[in-house]
């Protein structure tokens, strides 16, 4: 399956110094969405957007429609803790 996607990486933030960790939890965050999308919304369009504007660094992750049908329904848990069912709610 063909994923397309595209980088904007600005100006400022091209010029802005990143602490190590912040660096680390750009690049997590970035590659949670991304897998998300292909999970989620199989053949959508992707476009990812960094940029700094004053003191704060600007994320943005973006995707069409999914082109073909997911076979992991946005709502379906899965992974460790998939046997894990909610609890009911509190009534007062």
């Amino acid at each position: 399956m063909k994923q397309d996607a595209s980088l904007h990486l600005g100006t400022a933030a091209r010029a802005t110094k990143l602490a190590p960790e912040v660096e680390t939890s750009v690049q997590r965050v970035v590659q949670e969405a991304l897998t998300n999308v292909r999970r989620h919304a199989p053949g959508a369009t992707v476009a990812v957007r960094v940029d700094a504007e004053d003191d704060r660094l600007l994320v943005e992750v973006r995707n069409s429609a999914p082109r073909e049908r997911s076979d992991h329904p946005a709502d379906a848990w899965s992974g460790p803790l998939s046997s894990v069912r909610p609890l009911p709610p509190i009534c007062a």
